[in-house]
């Protein structure tokens, strides 16, 4: 169970990276789309390079274990706080913790699990984080919160597309395992 040791990092990030760069939310949504994730994805990269380069092809796999491991959440859920979920929550949460992670780390490796992952967590981060701070910040806002919406849809769009073929295959895996039709 690793969900107790994960921690909310995505509004953290995004806060940060917006204060560095305002080209994020100012400018067309792919470009703030790539300036989020690409960072995340080089110092993953560039780690696994150098623990590639000292410890071996052991280091980087005990690495990316723990990486797995992190990202995955197998909460057992028939406990809380999912003992009362209906099958639609239950479907959807062992899909995107479970099944969807280890499918895209299965097909790409780490990377491929980061990329899912971090598109998954800012797009459900991002609507929440803009608001509004004070009355002499109302245009900045208005105009950021206009960015957000261009970054908040390629998010959305990105995670459908990370999407699609796995749900097609968890459907898949059901109706074999299951009732055909019905599924």
């Amino acid at each position: 169970n690793s969900y107790s040791r994960q921690f909310d990092w995505a509004p953290t990030y995004f806060q940060w990276m917006n204060s560095k760069s305002q080209q994020i939310t100012a400018g067309h949504g792919l470009v703030g789309l790539a300036i989020l994730v690409l960072p995340i994805l080089l110092v993953v990269a560039i780690l696994f390079g150098i623990v590639y380069g000292i410890f071996g092809l052991v280091g980087a796999g005990v690495l990316q274990l723990a990486l797995l491991w992190y990202c995955l959440d197998a909460r057992d859920l028939q406990k809380e706080p999912y003992e009362n979920a209906t099958p639609t929550l239950l479907l959807n949460e062992s899909y995107q913790n479970l099944f969807a992670i280890l499918f895209w780390y299965g097909l790409f490796g780490p990377i491929g699990l980061l990329l899912y992952v971090s598109v998954a967590q800012l797009s459900a981060v991002v609507p929440k984080t803009l608001f509004l701070k004070s009355e002499g910040e109302q245009e900045a806002v208005a105009q950021q919160a206009t960015g957000s919406a261009s970054l908040e849809k390629y998010l959305t769009k990105t995670l459908g597309v990370l999407d699609w073929v796995p749900v097609r295959l968890l459907g898949l895996s059901f109706a074999l395992v299951g009732s055909f039709g019905a599924v």
